[in-house]
């Protein structure tokens, strides 16, 4: 979104998937948690908090990711994200009040259930373009409902090439 205002000639358009801190309120517990994560159990209840339904996130997903967080910086780097994520709410304001003076096509997918970033209602009317909230979804609609999330890229990317 930054990049769009910013320099909006190299953006042609924005399709955003449960855009970070747009929603309203970040679940700050998911962002500190997540990079200090040490065993399998707390993996597995981060993980859990991404999705609608927890059945998706096995033992062995979680053993994956605590191996990928065992990697030379990667702790550290989730740690700055985070970091970034919370600070970034006060710039938010302002990039899409900025986002809505460009004319660049936008859509956005969110799950109704995200309770890492809610889509308070509020909140996203701040977004230019259409908004497409999926039922029994949480914070991964490109995981959870990939064909819905494909269908409305297409129809988007379809619509973005007949403008041009």
């Amino acid at each position: 979104m930054e990049l769009a205002t910013q320099t909006p000639v190299q953006v042609q358009s924005l399709f955003l998937i449960s855009p970070a801190g747009v929603g309203g309120s970040i679940h700050m517990e998911f962002l500190s948690g997540f990079h200090d994560a040490a065993d399998e159990l707390r993996i597995v209840e981060l993980l859990q908090m991404l999705v609608h339904d927890p059945r998706m996130i096995s033992r062995s997903l979680a053993g994956r990711v605590l191996d990928y967080l065992e990697q030379d910086g990667t702790r550290a780097n989730l740690q700055r994200i985070a970091a970034g994520l919370a600070s970034a709410q006060i710039e938010l304001d302002a990039t899409l009040l900025r986002l809505s003076d460009i004319d660049i096509p936008c859509n956005s997918v969110w799950g109704l259930q995200d309770r890492i970033n809610p889509p308070e209602q509020h909140s996203i009317r701040r977004l230019p373009g259409e908004i497409h909230l999926l039922e029994t979804c949480g914070h991964l609609p490109h995981l959870e409902h990939s064909t819905a999330v494909n269908r409305v890229l297409r129809e988007f990317h379809r619509a973005v090439l007949a403008a041009d």
